[in-house]
């Protein structure tokens, strides 16, 4: 062991500045996980998962139980290490306060066995049972949904916006069930994703083979999702999706469930020709128009409308198709046109999942390729064999475990991000209205107070600088600000104290008083 008194080496560029490992001192660059900790306690993701997960282990040879290896692994995502840097971490003292299921502060003590890299990997095996998986995206969606209703005050909301899209995942080996896409020129997994755009919720996933069409087995995912949404968070659901899902089948299962739904319609002939008349005379503005449309292998016509975009100094303006189940006077032409254009809010999401997940579905049967030396001969893998082979329960768990790092991630930086604590509302009798002569109305009709007067006629305070200065992070920023932050661990009396950088401290205590505060709304018997 290295000498706690002897430097490691010097610096070239100064040799007066001395680099040592000193064992006395237990310290972490990961001190945010103290933070996410307490972000999955107060949302109790931790209890619903191991309150409904089976663990088909022998009770009396369990070293590690299965809500233990769920933290470790799942505080490991967040701070951004995969399985691979266990070893490393099982002495790293934050972590070891993190992931313990005991209090008191016995939980820091660096001689405490956590979970070894190849244990953690077989919890994926566990995890990949048939009813754990299941267990695995109710959690997931309900995570998501009670979030949803925190946001609004523990609230339903008016409308929500489901966001249906294929991402592709590129893969590495010959995992079963990716294929090479010739769209996307790369062997992935190309998995369906639901999200709300306008919050950054990520509801839910279904791993898919590469080569399937977005449009293929994807209405009862669908319409699993909307259900729930319109049952614990919203009266009502829209469903936004792109040209990729256009279907007749589609179109028909969605409206036979009483689904409303928005989505580009691609371009043909007739759908031209039918447009062709609103081309002829240019605007100065975008136009919204009104048309009654019927494909070959649709049963009935559907409303399209066609949307004529000018292009200055072009000689054709640019146009494009809508097609939605909503009458005109639910949503006209424009009010749909902006709607579906906020679907980029919801591909911004989705970069972000990608940003803050490794993606690592790299579960692959492996067969011995020789026996007592002697190689195996098997008959070569046809394109047809790896495209109808079937997708590793442990590539679906690690799905769902990567989507549940990006929304706890999110919860956590919207509540940094909050203007004021949520779910904590004052009521009605208990709110400040300034005077008349002290206030002024605001845009949207709101009286505000003015200028040098707070809403109970005080001055107003000096701004807090982190509140005025911290723009909105990119969850991969949010991380490095706020959670791969160092600390040193020192002990006093029955307690152990993480004493953060001192840079960290502004940041750390906005996000605390945002937290504190904080109620989670819990969905009963979801």
């Amino acid at each position: 062991m290295t000498s706690t008194t002897e430097p490691l080496f010097s610096l070239p560029f100064n040799r007066s500045i001395l680099v040592k490992a000193d064992s006395r001192h237990q310290t972490s660059s990961d001190a945010g996980m103290l933070l996410m900790r307490s972000v999955m306690d107060r949302t109790g993701i931790l209890e619903c998962l191991t309150d409904r997960l089976s663990d088909p282990r022998n009770p009396d040879r369990v070293k590690h139980p299965l809500g233990a290896l769920l933290l470790q692994g799942q505080l490991q995502l967040i701070q951004g290490w995969d399985g691979l840097w266990a070893e490393p971490l099982r002495t790293d003292p934050v972590f070891g306060a993190a992931t313990s299921l005991q209090r008191g502060d016995g939980v820091v003590n660096s001689d405490r066995p956590m979970a070894s890299q190849s244990t953690l990997s077989r919890r994926l095996g566990i995890l990949g049972i048939k009813e754990n998986r299941a267990v695995l995206e109710a959690a997931l969606q309900k995570l998501s949904i009670e979030h949803l209703r925190v946001r609004n005050g523990g609230n339903r909301l008016d409308e929500v916006v489901i966001d249906v899209d294929a991402m592709p995942i590129e893969v590495h080996g010959t995992q079963s069930g990716s294929a090479y896409n010739g769209h996307y020129k790369d062997t992935i997994f190309l998995p369906l994703f639901a999200t709300c755009a306008e919050s950054g919720d990520v509801l839910g996933a279904q791993l898919r083979p590469g080569t399937q069409r977005e449009v293929t087995d994807c209405a009862d995912f669908i319409v699993s999702h909307h259900d729930a949404v319109k049952k614990h968070a919203a009266e009502r659901v829209r469903i936004r999706m792109d040209a990729g899902f256009n279907s007749g089948a589609l179109y028909t299962r969605l409206e036979n469930e009483g689904i409303h739904y928005l989505m580009r319609l691609k371009k043909n002939s007739v759908l031209e020709r039918m447009a062709a008349p609103y081309l002829t005379h240019r605007a100065l503005e975008t136009t919204y128009h009104e048309l009654r449309y019927q494909a070959q292998s649709w049963e009935c016509p559907r409303r399209v409308i066609p949307v004529v975009r000018p292009r200055p100094m072009e000689l054709f303006d640019r146009f494009y198709f809508l097609i939605t189940n909503l009458s005109p006077t639910q949503s006209t032409g424009q009010e749909l046109a902006t709607t579906y254009r906020r679907r980029g809010k919801a591909e911004m999401h989705q970069g972000e999942i990608k940003a803050v997940s490794t993606w690592s579905l790299s579960s692959s049967p492996r067969p011995k390729s020789h026996y007592r030396e002697t190689p195996i001969e098997r008959p070569p893998l046809s394109h047809n064999d790896a495209d109808a082979a079937p997708i590793r329960p442990e590539n679906i768990v690690r799905l769902f475990l990567y989507l549940l790092t990006y929304q706890l991630l999110h919860i956590a930086r919207e509540l940094f991000h909050a203007a004021a604590p949520p779910m904590e509302a004052a009521p009605q009798a208990d709110r400040q209205v300034p005077a008349p002569s002290e206030s002024r109305l605001d845009e949207s009709g709101e009286l505000v107070p003015t200028m040098g007067a707070s809403a109970t006629g005080e001055a107003p305070a000096p701004p807090d600088p982190v509140e005025a200065e911290a723009p909105r992070l990119h969850l991969h920023s949010f991380r490095l600000y706020l959670l791969k932050i160092g600390a040193t661990l020192a002990r006093h009396g029955r307690y152990a104290i993480f004493s953060i950088a001192k840079s960290a401290e502004p940041m750390w205590q906005r996000f605390w008083d945002h937290f504190q505060p904080l109620r989670w709304y819990v969905i009963p018997d979801f």
